[in-house]
């Protein structure tokens, strides 16, 4: 009973910390992504930028706003996909170890 206690938390804590890894990843590449779009339509924004329709600087300051609440909501987001990631991923290997470590323990194995 004990080997399966211990399996639980190193399989559990292998897999938060591979997870976390990819989600620190994942969150600064979109931040960088993200901080790369705002400074290209920067220019767009600016009052003394060349003569456009009013649809289009319309159109260009909403996909601002858009890109501020993308930026805004990106961790929260990121966080809760990666915990529900990785108890899904935890209880599969908990489960497939705890079945070897069962088979492990029996007489004659």
């Amino acid at each position: 009973m004990k080997s399966n206690r211990v399996w639980a938390l190193q399989s559990f804590l292998t897999c938060f910390f591979f997870n976390s890894a990819l989600a620190v990843l994942i969150y600064f590449m979109s931040d960088k992504i993200l901080a790369g779009i705002s400074e290209m339509i920067l220019p767009f924004l600016k009052t003394g930028a060349a003569a456009s329709p009013e649809e289009m600087h319309s159109a260009i300051g909403l996909m601002a706003v858009f890109l501020s609440e993308l930026h805004t909501y990106l961790a929260p987001a990121l966080a809760a996909i990666t915990g529900a990631a990785t108890l899904l991923l935890w209880l599969c290997i908990f489960f497939i170890g705890r079945s070897v470590i069962a088979r492990k323990d029996e007489p004659g194995i």
